[in-house]
């Protein structure tokens, strides 16, 4: 693992150079705290070794410094003093181990062995944590978001753009001015069908392929899909009312023409939509809650929702949003 050794004393730097290049490691040696800093600064070793006492910069500035990085990384303190106090100070401030000087060259190399097994189950810890969270907000089958992540999510651009001078300034930024977000709910027409003439198993196929179809088709970065439950998802389309109808029923179409198949077993589906648009000039001026926004921005799209099957299914309505009908569900 890449290491920084920081010593003003040439001969410790050496010893502890040889010793853990010896043990495999990447070594930089820093004769200078100041230079030391700098390089800190723009990279991230995976462990320093660090001499307490230093002319004009200490190893304390230097602990400090590294505290402050986003990245955690591991600390030992070098000490020729035989005063605990500052030793447990530098514990104290975050140092992770101490070595007395003069040290013993196994004693070097077992600390820093240990200090890489702590690492290592620092990092494992990170990477599991990472997926307990995607797995708390996403949906198992089709790893798309949940709901309550979904509702999170609406709810924040309410926040974001609920503010007269934030959206000006974003506005500004953007040469389109009619900006804002589309709301479409769907649902997959006759899904029972589905599951009845094949299996249970082919049905939860059918529905993370078109997730990942879903999911693939989205037109920006701010824009977000989830599965609002069953056979039923919610997308969030950033854009004008234009490009996000556009979107809805250029990717009905596609579903139109997808074949999901697997093994022995096909089948063509499609799916109604309903879609409510509000644009952001428009949130800057509702006096409703976060809650409010995103209960009527979804009551309205699943209006559309209903529409569209009620004049045949695989079908597109669309519902543009001013303040009398966020009045009328509040």
């Amino acid at each position: 693992m890449p290491i920084y050794v920081i010593d003003d004393d040439p001969n410790i730097l050496d010893l502890v150079s040889e010793c853990l290049k010896w043990q495999g490691h990447d070594v930089l040696s820093f004769s200078s705290p100041s230079k030391a800093i700098k390089t800190l600064k723009i990279s991230s070793p995976d462990l320093v070794i660090l001499d307490i006492d230093m002319p004009k910069i200490n190893g304390f500035k230097i602990l400090q410094e590294l505290r402050q990085k986003r990245k955690y990384i591991p600390v030992i303190f070098l000490t020729g003093r035989s005063d605990k106090l500052e030793v447990i100070e530098g514990l104290d401030m975050g140092a992770d181990d101490y070595l007395a000087k003069p040290f013993d060259a196994r004693e070097l190399m077992a600390r820093v062995a240990s200090q890489w097994r702590i690492k290592t189950m620092r990092n494992d810890l990170e990477e599991a944590n990472k997926i307990l969270k995607k797995l708390s907000i996403t949906d198992s089958l089709t790893q798309l978001f949940i709901m309550e992540k979904a509702y999170k999510k609406i709810e924040n651009i309410f926040t974001q753009y609920n503010n007269k001078k934030i959206a000006a300034t974003k506005l500004t930024k953007n040469k389109k001015q009619d900006l804002g977000y589309g709301f479409c709910m769907l649902d997959l027409d006759h899904f029972k069908s589905v599951n009845d003439g094949n299996s249970h198993l082919f049905g939860s196929f059918v529905l993370s392929e078109f997730a990942k179809l879903l999911k693939a088709s989205l037109i920006n970065s701010k824009s977000f899909a989830a599965r609002y439950g069953g056979d039923e998802f919610c997308v969030v389309i950033y854009g004008t009312k234009k490009e996000a109808s556009k979107w809805a029923e250029d990717f009905r179409k596609k579903i139109s023409k997808h074949t999901f198949k697997q093994g022995c077993s096909t089948i063509q589906i499609s799916f109604s939509s309903g879609l409510s648009f509000v644009d952001i000039k428009k949130i800057t001026t509702l006096k409703i809650t976060k809650t409010q926004f995103s209960k009527a921005v979804l009551f309205f799209a699943d209006q559309a929702l209903y529409k569209s099957k009620k004049s045949g299914r695989n079908k597109l309505s669309v519902k543009n949003l001013d303040k009398t009908h966020f009045s009328s569900v509040t």
